[in-house]
């Protein structure tokens, strides 16, 4: 009976441990299961945290934004794109802009077209474009921090109408006076400082096929462009023609062809593409033109030809121009747009802007500035050489620049094919010059 009590106390005290040692198994269990289903709780708060930074970073990931550019036919347009898709992750859709996009453009915007958002202009498009309301300010984009880091001069003269800012500048381009190494070095010809050493120098280089000096003359633009140079570097006023320095700039470009017989008259017809592919070819020793002709020639620059400083005939002064990026007023995607300009006016865009655009150039300082850069793209060295020569005019502008352009173009064309006299030429010039500008 002891025996039968005794196990019983211990089968009783064992049932009790067990059940003791269970419970604290399941009491210990639950702390990790909790901790288990915290954790994954975490992951899911950061995951959704990551998403809605993405969001904030990205307010318009997926989004297309067109753009029209001359840059879009480049080589590498495409590495472009991607960068501001991975910044922003909007798609850009670009189109290539011709050399001539005056009056295709003019047309578009006067019709209130949305099919481009973000265009790709001179200042002298963008003078004529702001005035008549095609453009949408862009303010929040060219903030006081971001407009700092570009010339005062181009954000208060070009870019800013009416106290509002409606362009990024993309570039600063002077026109730059390209000779070839090897016609000059065979001579035995120093490159010309004075108007004596170019005239010279054209001179003799003018034989087996080679022009001493070749040009772009075709209306377009390209002839209105040289003459305001010509008469920049005779201490002329394209728009005062009365002024000596005006006439004698005229007068020069028609003895270049007929007197000096420097330069083809091909070059009345003549556009940048055909002057580039005549210099390059060998048919031209010298020739003034945009900085983008040192990407065209590629490996060739440096090697076979190469930019001098501009020689002083009556003054040392060439013109520059500036490209700029502008927002369709029409456009139904200008939020998504202003994002693109955004990463555009940016140090990193502007230095993607030198890298991948024929140009190589941009307006941005902390990219001019950088001494890395111009390591990378000599082209640069140029721009500041002309800079600090006090070379650099900017063309004139006006909120009519374009029908300007059309009108001198056409006159001063007839004056250099001898349909009227240079006496002719500056009358008629002068007259329609007055009646455009409101004197």
């Amino acid at each position: 009976m002891k025996k039968s009590l005794l196990w019983i106390v211990v089968l009783l005290l064992s049932i009790s441990m067990v059940a003791a040692f269970s419970f604290a198994g399941c009491k210990a269990a639950a702390p990790a299961e909790e901790e288990v289903v915290a954790e994954e709780e975490v992951v899911a708060e950061e995951e959704v945290a990551a998403e809605e930074e993405v969001a904030v970073e990205k307010p318009y990931a997926g989004k297309t934004v067109t753009v029209y550019s001359r840059y879009v036919s480049g080589p590498d347009w495409n590495k472009f794109v991607k960068a501001v898709e991975d910044k922003t992750g909007i798609i850009v859709e670009g189109t290539p802009a011709p050399e001539d996009i005056t009056a295709k453009l003019t047309a578009l915007l006067a019709a209130g077209d949305s099919t481009f958002d973000i265009i790709h202009i001179d200042e002298l498009l963008t003078a004529g474009f702001t005035r008549a309301g095609y453009l949408e300010p862009i303010d929040d984009v060219m903030t006081p921090e971001v407009a700092k880091l570009y010339p005062s001069g181009i954000i208060e003269n070009i870019s800013t109408f009416d106290g509002k800012i409606y362009t990024v500048p993309t570039d600063l381009s002077p026109m730059f006076l390209f000779v070839n190494i090897k016609a000059f070095a065979d001579a035995g010809i120093e490159y010309p400082k004075t108007e004596d050493e170019f005239m010279a120098a054209a001179k003799a280089l003018t034989k087996n096929g080679m022009y001493g000096y070749g040009a772009s003359w075709a209306k377009g633009g390209f002839l209105y462009n040289d003459a305001i140079r010509w008469m920049n570097s005779y201490d002329g006023d394209f728009y005062d023609w009365t002024k000596p320095g005006s006439k004698e700039a005229l007068e020069k470009m028609y003895d270049f062809i007929y007197t000096d017989k420097i330069t083809p008259q091909a070059v009345l017809g003549d556009s940048y593409d055909i002057m580039n592919q005549k210099i390059i070819s060998g048919q031209y020793a010298m020739v003034w033109q945009w900085p983008y002709l040192a990407g065209v020639m590629a490996d060739k620059f440096e090697k076979d030809f190469t930019i001098i400083p501009q020689p002083t005939f009556k003054t040392n002064k060439t013109i520059v121009a500036g490209w700029h990026l502008v927002l369709n007023k029409a456009s139904n995607n200008k939020d998504a747009a202003k994002e693109v300009l955004k990463f555009w006016a940016s140090d990193e865009g502007q230095l993607l802007n030198v890298k991948y655009f024929e140009d190589k150039s941009c307006a941005n300082a902390n990219v001019l500035n950088n001494p890395d850069v111009i390591k990378e793209f000599p082209i640069l060295q140029y721009l500041g050489q002309y800079s600090e020569a006090g070379a650099l005019v900017p063309r004139p502008i006006s909120a009519k620049a374009t029908q300007i352009m059309d009108s001198t173009e056409s006159i001063i064309s007839k004056y250099l094919t001898k349909q009227i006299t240079i006496d002719q030429c500056i009358e008629e010039g002068q007259k329609e010059l007055n009646t455009l500008l409101g004197k």
